[in-house]
């Protein structure tokens, strides 16, 4: 009985196979390994596992298959140590508590959890200031804080840019008149056309257009090209136009314009500064009797998810703002194998959202 009680609690010598796949005796599997065993060069396999878009979808499939087969787990310690990079991307915004922002952010972090799932995001709030913004793009460059820029503030000045190109820093800017710079944009002019044609066709004769106010800082600046086709197709139909600008892009900022578009006698509202100031504005007039759109037809910019909740639901020019935000990211990491820079600019076509504000 003892024999056979030592036998059955007698340890056995593991085969070669268990041996080589034990965790403490598993070799290092380099991308060399990898490159090997999916018949490609290293430097392709490095492109693939970081989401690069210049390498074929059927490519990276087979270098993703190879790795998890070898059981490869990529060293991003010893790479950034290497490289000096961080692994974060950096977003610059006036603020982060509009829908705008929110929507825009939420196409950004999908694209990076799912294609970059190594990086982070960092938030930077420029608090509204064009020279607040300008502070961060350099601190963020001379700190090293950031491996790219996505910014939904004040563009950098050409200086800063300069600067960003030099360090190959990829800056992606969403403004349309960032000129020389990689940017993300919606085709503003179509927009507003869409918007001012619905309002002309509906038979407003006093219609008129909220814009943001630029100041010398170039704060808040709104995309003129709003601005100018609206005036020009109302020129073209014999109407008379009013415009009214607005600091913050809030709902009680159209709240606060309600009294003066009343008194003066709007009977339609193209809101190029946003669908929050649009709403801000229904709700403001409706509290003084006004009906929407009966007496007043509303329009806003960007087709946020609120826009369809309230009542009546707001009509609007839709941007695909998840959509722009994970072309930023593929921006910031499609930058170009040649030495001279050239800008990319991304242009959205927008959409004409019909409820029944108009």
């Amino acid at each position: 009985m003892a024999s056979a009680a030592s036998s059955s609690t007698r340890k056995t010598t593991p085969s070669r196979t268990e041996r080589e796949t034990t965790p403490a005796t598993m070799p290092n599997i380099t991308l060399h390994d990898v490159a090997r065993a999916a018949g490609v060069s290293h430097t392709t396999v490095s492109w693939a596992l970081r989401g690069d878009p210049r390498i074929k979808p059927s490519t990276r499939e087979k270098v993703l298959a190879a790795a998890q087969a070898l059981g490869y787990v990529p060293n991003e310690v010893a790479r950034c140590l290497v490289k000096g990079c961080t692994n974060t991307i950096a977003i610059v915004s006036h603020t982060f508590s509009s829908a705008f922002e929110s929507e825009t952010l939420r196409g950004i972090e999908l694209e990076v959890s799912e294609s970059h799932p190594c990086f982070t995001l960092a938030q930077y709030s420029a608090s509204g200031s064009a020279e607040r913004a300008q502070t961060l793009y350099e601190q963020l460059l001379r700190g090293n804080k950031a491996d790219a820029v996505i910014s939904l503030a004040d563009p950098p000045s050409p200086a800063i840019h300069a600067a960003y190109v030099k360090a190959k820093k990829p800056l992606v800017v969403f403004d349309e008149d960032a000129i020389g710079m990689d940017m993300i944009h919606g085709d503003s002019a179509l927009g507003a056309k869409l918007a001012t044609e619905l309002l002309l066709d509906r038979g407003c004769r006093r219609p008129g257009i909220i814009s943001s106010q630029t100041q010398e800082n170039g704060r808040l600046k709104c995309n003129p090209g709003r601005v100018s086709t609206f005036f020009k197709l109302c020129a073209e139909r014999g109407v008379a136009a009013q415009q009214r600008s607005i600091h913050e892009f809030r709902f009680e900022s159209g709240q606060a314009l309600a009294a003066s578009i009343v008194a003066e006698a709007w009977d339609g509202v193209f809101c190029a500064a946003g669908d929050m100031v649009a709403i801000g504005i229904m709700a403001g007039c409706r509290a003084l009797g006004v009906r929407i759109p009966e007496d007043l037809r509303v329009v806003g910019y960007d087709d946020l998810l609120v826009s369809s909740m309230v009542q009546p639901a707001l009509t609007t020019i839709a941007q695909p703002l998840e959509t722009m935000g994970r072309e930023a990211v593929r921006l910031c990491f499609n930058a170009p194998a040649e030495e001279r820079y050239t800008p990319v600019s991304r242009c959205f076509t927008p959409r004409l959202i019909q409820r029944d504000s108009a």
